[in-house]
């Protein structure tokens, strides 16, 4: 079709392809926004006192995990940690991170000797 209007190879293949993009863009939308969880007007408070529980639980984790790698802190403090967010993520998936944390941090006292 180009050929018609005599425009140069590269110069036609340049606008194939900006047409080829454009057309992708505008019909397949693919900068659509992705969904968030958001709490909407009608959540219950039930539920927003359980995704504020779990932010804690994640705060505390992160805390816990803060202390031990950047602070440098025994391993024995960080047991009695992790014990803490365990105890208080009892039934959700953070109880089973803490529990792999806190058997990494047993089996490094169990290696170094420490009664």
């Amino acid at each position: 079709v180009l050929s018609m209007f005599r425009v140069p190879k590269p110069v036609a293949i340049c606008l194939l392809v900006i047409v080829a993009i454009s057309a992708s863009i505008f019909v397949g939308n693919s900068f659509r926004a992705t969904t968030t969880l958001r709490l909407a007007g009608s959540d219950s408070a039930a539920a927003r006192m359980e995704q504020y529980r779990l932010q804690d639980i994640q705060r505390s984790m992160e805390d816990v995990l803060r202390t031990r790698h950047l602070r440098n802190a025994d391993e024995w403090d960080t047991v009695s940690q992790l014990q803490r967010v365990k105890e208080q993520a009892q039934g959700t998936d953070w109880a089973k991170i803490a529990n792999k944390h806190l058997q990494s941090v047993q089996l490094e006292l169990l290696n170094t000797g420490t009664p």
